[in-house]
């Protein structure tokens, strides 16, 4: 039953474990410079659009790790007609994700 009202917010949590690392969480906009904080990186750039510093790779595992996860969802979209493993993975999945937002504001402290 790939109608069932789990596997439509399994497959929305794949939609936004994918977008998670590229959507800006943060914006700091004053008189020069432009900062965008986004799960994979900070970027600094001038008004002018230089681009001054980008910091994208040091944090590119949490976006590596979250599109692993959401392949994990996604396969568990799959398992309907075995709903106890489903449900199992659905709690490895929730504490996957709790992981990456640990990693996530672990480097920004």
């Amino acid at each position: 039953m790939i109608q069932r009202v789990q596997t439509l917010f399994l497959f929305l949590e794949t939609i936004l474990l994918v977008t998670f690392p590229f959507i800006p969480i943060l914006e700091i906009i004053n008189d020069s410079d432009i900062y965008i904080l986004k799960a994979i990186g900070l970027k600094h750039t001038t008004i002018a659009g230089d681009l001054i510093n980008c910091e994208i790779y040091p944090h590119i595992f949490i976006a590596i790790f979250s599109f692993a996860t959401s392949v994990l969802v996604f396969f568990n979209i799959f398992l309907y007609e075995n709903r106890k493993l489903q449900m199992k993975i659905c709690k490895v999945v929730n504490l996957l994700i709790f992981l990456i937002f640990l990693l996530f504001f672990s480097k920004r402290v």
